[in-house]
């Protein structure tokens, strides 16, 4: 399932200047996080790619999808990293679930487990910045929390929800 050069050239170039890229300029922290995705769905194929082929490099493949949510956790913006992992767990499990033939309720939670492993394990190596990071709240802005007025503020009305659904 590999891209030919041109196509691939194409999905690189939307994803880096797609909006978000242009929108976050101004916030290195987030760009760094969301730059991780990409990487993230690759090192996933490969593992899962190297998982069926039953190939001896399929654990440096799971190793590199730990370190790579690991990084991604600490790369500045907890925002960021939690939709990159909520992105790479649905493409690993419904990606896997599309993959291998109905009713095999085992290799379902086999998916599942490789699929939230690396998440739990890049989120323990992520584990020694939680502490300094739960320090560092006591001291910002929003420590003693945020008045109403503050957290509506760039909120939408009810009335655009539909614009939401059919823009």
């Amino acid at each position: 399932h590999r891209l030919n050069p041109a196509s691939a050239f194409f999905a690189g170039f939307a994803f880096a200047f797609g909006g978000i890229f242009l929108e976050q300029i101004v916030q290195p922290a987030i760009l760094y996080t969301i730059a991780w995705l990409p990487w993230l769905i690759y090192l996933q194929i490969e593992y899962r790619r190297a998982r069926q082929t039953q190939n001896a490099r399929a654990p440096i493949w799971f190793l590199l999808n730990v370190a790579a949510l690991g990084i991604q956790f600490v790369a500045g913006s907890v925002q960021m990293a939690f939709y990159n992992a909520v992105t790479y767990a649905l493409f690993g499990f419904i990606g896997g679930m599309l993959d291998q033939p109905r009713g095999e309720w085992r290799a379902r939670i086999n998916l599942f487990v490789e699929t939230a492993l690396p998440i739990v394990l890049g989120g323990g190596i992520a584990a020694i910045q939680f502490i300094p990071t739960i320090e560092l709240i006591g001291y910002s802005g929003r420590s003693g929390g945020v008045s109403y007025g503050f957290s509506a503020g760039y909120a939408l009305p009810p009335e655009f929800l539909p614009q939401f659904l059919f823009p």
